[in-house]
């Protein structure tokens, strides 16, 4: 979903306005922060729903965490129950960056294409999009997110770290060897999803029956 800029005020103000956004979202594209898209939140109580836009409310997903808690969730637009208190309802519009998925669909699997100066393919797979997302940084999310969905042992967590890393290096490797061409060949987005596969698959036979299902939620979302 890329960085998120906060105005503070508009969004404990709580108040709907099409034209005045409480965030913005922005990607770093070759390095360069780049706005794409904004984010409506309103504090809400239980009893209190989102207003119907752009069409209706299933495009608003609640956060209810904290700033950790809600970074590490698999899927940030699924629906929570009664919270007993407040909650921030989001939508995401993506103005400067198409989501292939649609443009209040809150995952948009362009970014990690986009990070780094390439145009996603169209369907863009998120097996691809996910290894691509290991080139521009996401080493350190995603052994997090193992030990947070996994939670594996001691020695499981050193093996889930190391596995991850040797990937990610040849995934850079082979992003260094790519031409240069900004277009995603089927070729590419092939090795992208191989390479993928590949390094879950080799997560699942480093660890245990359990950790290994546990992690297959990030393998296969």
């Amino acid at each position: 979903m890329g960085e998120h800029w906060a105005n503070g005020e508009i969004v404990v103000r709580g108040e709907f306005d099409a034209r005045r956004p409480g965030l913005l979202t922005y990607a770093r594209v070759n390095g360069v922060p780049t706005l794409t898209g904004v984010v409506y939140a309103l504090p809400l109580a239980d009893s209190e729903a989102p207003p119907p836009f752009p069409f209706d409310r299933s495009h608003w997903h609640d956060h209810i965490g904290t700033v950790e808690d809600e970074s590490l969730l698999l899927a940030h637009d699924a629906p929570h129950g009664p919270t007993g208190g407040l909650r921030l309802a989001v939508l995401h519009a993506w103005i400067w960056l198409d989501n292939p998925d649609g443009t209040f669909v809150t995952d948009n699997w362009a970014l990690p294409y986009a990070r780094l100066g390439l145009r996603a393919p169209a369907p863009a797979p998120g097996g691809a999009a996910r290894a691509l997302a290991l080139v521009s940084g996401a080493m350190p999310y995603y052994i997090s997110l193992a030990d947070q969905v996994g939670s594996p042992s001691d020695g499981e967590r050193e093996r889930i770290a190391a596995t991850i890393a040797r990937h990610q290096a040849l995934i850079a490797t082979w992003w260094k060897l790519r031409s240069r061409n900004p277009e995603m060949s089927a070729g590419d987005v092939s090795a992208l999803n191989g390479m993928w596969n590949a390094m879950w698959s080799e997560l699942e036979r480093s660890v245990s029956a359990d950790v290994g299902g546990r992690l297959r939620r990030i393998w296969r979302p």
